[in-house]
């Protein structure tokens, strides 16, 4: 089981990544996903939900 994470895409994904990285995550699958919108991490602890902002209103 995963930890499920919704980000918009853009200005927050960008800022959120330096801040899980010193936490100590692996982003390396978040940085290179080309057009994924689910992204998982290498050891299946956390799963990245990419939206639009406005798509997240509605979760």
């Amino acid at each position: 089981m995963s930890l499920k994470i919704a980000l918009t895409k853009g200005r927050v994904e960008r800022k959120v990544i330096p801040l899980l990285e010193r936490a100590g995550i692996d982003c390396e699958p978040l940085k290179n996903k080309k057009r994924k919108l689910i992204i998982q991490t290498n050891d299946g602890k956390l799963e990245f939900i990419l939206a639009k902002g406005r798509m997240l209103r509605h979760i």
